[in-house]
């Protein structure tokens, strides 16, 4: 063969070659010895079982509009079985406790029609409202169809804002928010409100008249007031407020915190997810709130109660810690740095957490704590056949060990 034949043959044969591969690549790969194929792709060219039972609903979706939160409100989803075949509605579900649906029967003929009632309570809800009622049947394709119901709720009594955020207050210091109560019937007033927390005081204000989109109702303001021997710490407090109506009463939440002098940074210390008996190294600042400068006479770890079966009250749990603390002079007033360094519990501990003691010459604060909390992120099991640290293949859990 000639020299420009050899050359034709290799192109020809190279040419080959790479389409051979490349078809080899848009081919579907085989799956490895011993494990299942991959399901077929649904066709979605496939026949329909023209005898099968289908439902088909006048409507899918039912806006109630504006409505008031006194009384019950319903609607009716009416539904065909445009099958060839017997329709069985197997359940229908609201999607809340609030959206509750009835069916007459469960089974219904070709041609035959029925309906699905469904009652909404608008009882404690505010604003725009939506849930759902879902309908489970043999209808190969709509085994599940979603009734979605719509409103927009106006209370007859309500708060705004729903939450009296007094914020941080300094400890010692009044700490004041205010509520309004609107009313949208001029007879229903509030006549109590009664804190779950002593340290909260609720007085009722001078009621007035609004009008609110053409509407005319009665606004109350409710002023609360934090006592001044409140102890730092958070402020979450719930208060009920009772009305002319011994059948409405309304509640909200009073969240703050009351602060001192002194003020850690970070508030709490957050170690995240550690290994068991990794190192552990943090460092947080202790400074004053003003111009006053202490100093810290010592630190204490508080382990939290670890509950066990024989004793649900828990023992106190193990200490991780040991701390330095060291003064910062480098700032006016002074700052403190506590260092903690320590190695996470190796036990069969999920979390560990507790507080900080921190004892101080400030007057009124000479202790305070700072909370601290982590978890063990727990090591992997071995899967059979894979190596193990030690470069050692796992031991097969199919042959036992000799």
């Amino acid at each position: 063969m000639s020299s420009a034949s050899k050359r034709l043959a290799w192109i020809v044969t190279s040419a080959g070659l790479a389409a051979g591969a490349a078809l080899a690549q848009d081919l579907p790969k085989a799956p490895p010895p011993g494990l299942p194929s991959q399901p077929a792709a649904a066709n979605p060219t496939a026949p329909v079982d023209e005898n099968a039972p289908r439902i088909e609903f006048n409507e899918t979706t039912h806006e109630f509009g504006v409505i008031s939160d006194e009384k019950e409100v319903s609607t009716e989803f009416k539904f065909t079985n445009k099958g060839k075949s017997k329709l069985i509605i197997a359940d229908v579900k609201g999607s809340c406790g609030c959206t509750v649906p009835n069916l007459e029967k469960k089974e219904y003929e070709p041609g035959e029609s029925g309906q699905i009632r469904v009652i909404y309570n608008p009882h404690n809800r505010r604003g725009k409202q939506h849930t759902n009622v879902t309908v489970n049947s043999n209808d190969p394709s709509k085994s599940q169809v979603v009734l979605s119901v719509q409103s927009e709720i106006k209370p007859t009594i309500m708060t705004d804002p729903q939450v009296a955020a007094m914020g941080q207050v300094e400890r010692g210091k009044p700490g004041k928010a205010t509520i309004t109560i609107t009313s949208r019937k001029l007879d229903l007033l509030p006549t109590q409100v009664t804190p779950n927390d002593a340290k909260i005081n609720a007085v009722i204000g001078e009621k007035k008249e609004i009008v609110q989109d053409g509407e005319k109702m009665i606004s109350v303001p409710i002023e609360i007031s934090l006592s001044p021997t409140a102890e730092i710490g958070p402020i979450q407090t719930q208060c009920t407020v009772r009305t002319s109506d011994p059948n409405k009463t309304l509640n909200f939440m009073v969240l703050g915190e009351v602060v001192g002098q002194i003020k850690a940074e970070p508030a709490r210390v957050t170690l995240g997810g550690v290994a068991p008996g990794q190192d552990i190294n943090q460092t947080f600042r202790i400074s004053p709130r003003g111009d006053k400068s202490f100093k810290v006479l010592s630190i204490e770890e508080q382990p939290a109660s670890v509950p066990s079966a024989s004793n649900p009250q828990g023992a106190p749990g193990a200490k991780v810690f040991t701390i330095k603390y060291t003064e910062d002079k480098t700032v006016t007033p002074n700052a403190w740095i506590v260092s903690l360094t320590g190695k996470a519990p190796d036990d069969n501990t999920t979390t560990f957490r507790g507080d900080l003691l921190v004892k101080t010459d400030m007057p009124g604060e000479e202790t305070f704590k700072v909370p601290y909390y982590g978890f063990i992120r727990q090591k992997p099991k071995p899967v059979a056949g894979q190596q193990n640290p030690a470069g050692q293949p796992n031991p097969s859990m199919l042959v036992p060990d000799r």
